[in-house]
C-alpha cells in the first residue's frame, strides 16, 4: 500500500474519530462553564496602533529637536493612551467564563448553529468589544462571535454557523478570546481551555428505494401473527405486564373488567438494512476514492433508515462490525445514526453475520448502491 494512500485515508477518517464501542452519547450533560486556567496571552499591535506609534515617534523627534514643551506634552499624552489601552483591554478580558452550547443533533454537510455563552463574573466592571473564536483540533475556526458589551454579573449568548464535511466525533479544545478595546491600538488575546466533544451524524438525503412488496395477510411469508402495530387480532383480559395503552375501554366498561386488545404483527413492515462498509479500492484506483464510496454508502444507509422509520417500518441494521435489532420510532433512529456515525471501515475479507429468517433485506453496497434481497439473500430488485 502506498504511503500517499495511507495519508489520504487518514485525511478521510479525520481527527478525533473513535470506534463504535462507545457510540452512545445519550445522557451526557452540556459542559459547565470553562474552568479558570492560566491563559496563554498575546499582545499584537493593530494597523491603527502602528500608525499611532509612528506619529508618536515623529512628534517625539520634533520635540527633542525643537525643545518645544507643547510637543513633549502631546507626546506624553499619546504614550499615556497606549498605557491606558493596555490596562483597559486587560480589565475587559478578566473575569470572563465561557460555555459552549452545541445543538441536540448535528449532521454532516448540514450547517448548524453552535452557541457560545459568556458570563462576566466581575462585580462592578463591564467588558467591552469581546471577540470569541472556537478552537477545533488545535485549529482556530474562521468563525467569530462578537459581544459589544457584557455587563457585570450578566451572561450573554450568541452563535456562529458551521458545518462538518464528514461524520464522526470531533473535539473542541477551547476558545481564543480577544479585544481591541478601547482605542483599537492593541489587540490583546488569550486562549481559554474548554474541551467539548460533538458527534456528527451521517448526512441525510433523498434516496431512491427499490419497489417494496405490499403488506399481505396470507401466505407463508407474511403470516397472521399476534404482535404489535397491526390490525386487531383479538381480545383478552388484562394481565400484569400488558401495555395499558392497549386497553379497550368500551368493551371493558361493558364487561366490567379490563380488556386488552391483541394486535396482528406486521412482519411485512419489518426491514433489515445490510451495509457493506469494506474498503475495496478498484484496480488502479486510490484508497481515497474507495473511502469516499464507503462514506456514500454509510450516508445512504442512514437516509434509508430515516425514511423507512418515518414511514412506520421496523428497521434493523446489519454491518460487518455488528448489528442493531429491528425497532421503530425516533429513539431507534437516533441509535442507528449514532452507530453509523462512529462506524469504522471494515477489512476487505470481513463478512456479515447471519440475518434472521423471513425478513426483507435492503442491501447497501460499498459503492452506495441499494438492492432488495429475498430472505435467502438473492437479489430481487435494485435502485
Amino acid at each position: 500500500m502506498a504511503r500517499s494512500d495511507n495519508k489520504q485515508v487518514a485525511e478521510v477518517v479525520g481527527a478525533g474519530r473513535v470506534t463504535a464501542e462507545s457510540y452512545a452519547l445519550e445522557g451526557k450533560k452540556r459542559p459547565p462553564l470553562a474552568r479558570r486556567v492560566r491563559p496563554k496571552e498575546r499582545l499584537r499591535i493593530t494597523r491603527e496602533g502602528w500608525l499611532f506609534i509612528i506619529i508618536s515617534i515623529a512628534i517625539g523627534l520634533a520635540a527633542i529637536r525643537s525643545g518645544n514643551n507643547l510637543l513633549f506634552l502631546i507626546l506624553g499624552m499619546m504614550l499615556g493612551l497606549l498605557i491606558v489601552s493596555g490596562i483597559l483591554s486587560e480589565l475587559s478580558l478578566r473575569g470572563l467564563a465561557f460555555s459552549r452550547l452545541p445543538p441536540g443533533s448535528i449532521h454532516a454537510v448540514k450547517p448548524f448553529l453552535m452557541g457560545i455563552s459568556v458570563t462576566n463574573t466581575k462585580r462592578y466592571f463591564p467588558s467591552f468589544s469581546i471577540e470569541v473564536e472556537d478552537i477545533q483540533a488545535d485549529r482556530v475556526l474562521d468563525k467569530r462571535c462578537y459581544f459589544l458589551k457584557i455587563p457585570a454579573g450578566r451572561t450573554q449568548t450568541t452563535a456562529y454557523r458551521h458545518a462538518f464535511a464528514r461524520r464522526g466525533r470531533y473535539g473542541f479544545s477551547g476558545f481564543k478570546v480577544s479585544t481591541k478595546f478601547p482605542f483599537a491600538l492593541l489587540r490583546k488575546s488569550r486562549v481559554v481551555e474548554l474541551e467539548t466533544d460533538v458527534l456528527v451524524l451521517p448526512a441525510i438525503r433523498q434516496v431512491a428505494l427499490p419497489p417494496l412488496p405490499a403488506p399481505s395477510t396470507g401466505g407463508d411469508r407474511y403470516r397472521r401473527l399476534r404482535g404489535r402495530g397491526g390490525d386487531i387480532y383479538g381480545l383478552h383480559d388484562f394481565r400484569p405486564g400488558d401495555d395499558p395503552r392497549e386497553i379497550h375501554w368500551k368493551v371493558s366498561a361493558h364487561r366490567g373488567r379490563l380488556v386488552i386488545r391483541e394486535r396482528e404483527a406486521e412482519s411485512s413492515r419489518e426491514l433489515l438494512v445490510r451495509l457493506d462498509h469494506r474498503l475495496l479500492p478498484e484496480e488502479g484506483g486510490s484508497l481515497l476514492a474507495a473511502a469516499e464510496s464507503v462514506e456514500l454508502a454509510i450516508n445512504t444507509t442512514a437516509s434509508l433508515a430515516a425514511h423507512l422509520i418515518r414511514q412506520g417500518y421496523r428497521v434493523g441494521l446489519l454491518t460487518q462490525d455488528g448489528t442493531l435489532p429491528t425497532d421503530e420510532g425516533p429513539s431507534h433512529l437516533t441509535r442507528i445514526l449514532r452507530f453509523l456515525a462512529l462506524l469504522d471501515y471494515a477489512d476487505a475479507d470481513a463478512t456479515h453475520p447471519m440475518a434472521l429468517e423471513a425478513r426483507l433485506v435492503l442491501h447497501v453496497s460499498h459503492k452506495g448502491q441499494v438492492s432488495l434481497l429475498s430472505p435467502t439473500g438473492h437479489r430481487e430488485a435494485a435502485a
